[in-house]
């Protein structure tokens, strides 16, 4: 990523962390549709802080926006359960990213590359962000992406059809052979979204249809759909001793031929689904019971607490105990 890419994302970063560390009014009338009741609502709660909102607004809170846009999903902000007017997109740039769809017990884990698309009246909570994960949110107000839509795709395809209801998401696998492009793309249009010149509009058009093309030819890029699943299910089945060797073994493979099918086919890796597991596994042991980290370290099949710690830092951004104390006070 080019530096003044990361200059204005470091800027959000800051203007949020600013916002949030004093009333969050500034941030409450940007963000939200009725912020006058939300502030009223805050005002009646005792001088109910930010930090204490997503658990009294709950699904009651809803987003607006009337201009295309992208920002940071920023380390400062806190996890709230929200709908919201417009499209809104989420792309992972680095690391890794977990939400909430329309209900808590739906969690959607995105990693590096992957994107997922938000329609509006979807209640979603994206959980909180380490420093080392770059998550962009593009919000597309909703005429636009419709005008967009209608005059980019077929009328009846059946993405199309999806995105007119309610409670919608798609979702958009890595494509190794794509990411490059799509990761171009994202930055483009953040640079667009800080130009004021004649062109925009027309160059943001451009952008985003090349954006949505190269989008959903990746969802074509993997002609073994199931693989990816049929593999997650023997690690779960023994995720204290998952080896490659006796997966592949398992399922009549050799451990190399199933290494490349997962990385040609199902655009993933065996170590990576291995350790999305792990953490998956580790996550709910740490919310839904009071196991030690020892005890956890050794059913999510690390050697070491030392690993364990390491694996689940890069991928959560924080520590087991952080995680712990976050989740359950929600």
């Amino acid at each position: 990523m080019e530096q003044h890419i990361r200059d204005i994302l470091e800027r959000q970063e800051a203007e949020d962390k600013r916002q949030l560390e004093g009333n969050g009014i500034d941030l409450i009338r940007r963000e939200f549709r009725d912020a006058d009741a939300i502030l009223s609502m805050i005002s009646c709660k005792r001088n109910l802080k930010w930090a204490e909102a997503p658990l009294v607004w709950n699904r009651a809170v809803v987003r607006s926006a009337s201009e295309f846009g992208i920002r940071r999903h920023t380390a400062s902000m806190i996890p709230y359960c929200h709908s919201h007017d417009f499209f809104e997109m989420i792309y992972v740039y680095e690391g890794s990213c977990r939400q909430y769809i329309n209900e808590e017990k739906n969690e959607v884990v995105l990693q590096k590359g992957e994107a997922c698309l938000i329609t509006p009246g979807t209640a979603h909570a994206i959980l909180s962000s380490g420093r080392d994960n770059m998550i962009l949110k593009m919000v597309i107000p909703a005429d636009m992406f419709r005008a967009f839509w209608r005059d980019t795709f077929e009328k009846r395809d059946e993405l199309v059809l999806r995105m007119e209801r309610p409670d919608e998401f798609c979702l958009f696998p890595l494509s190794h052979g794509r990411d490059g492009s799509i990761r171009w793309l994202f930055t483009k249009l953040l640079e667009e979204c800080y130009s004021r010149d004649h062109y925009r509009q027309a160059s943001m058009k451009g952008y985003l249809s090349l954006l949505f093309v190269t989008l959903l030819r990746s969802q074509a890029d993997s002609p073994e759909p199931g693989l990816c699943c049929r593999v997650s299910e023997q690690i779960s089945n023994r995720l204290q001793q998952a080896q490659l060797k006796d997966i592949a073994g398992q399922m009549g493979y050799s451990a190399r031929h199933l290494e490349r099918l997962l990385r040609e086919e199902a655009g993933c890796a065996f170590s990576g689904l291995l350790q999305r597991l792990r953490m998956e596994k580790a996550a709910q042991l740490l919310t839904e019971t009071d196991d030690t980290i020892e005890l956890i370290t050794e059913k999510t099949g690390y050697q070491t607490e030392a690993g364990f710690y390491k694996g689940f830092r890069a991928f959560f951004g924080m520590t087991p105990n952080q995680y712990r104390i976050s989740h359950r006070s929600r």
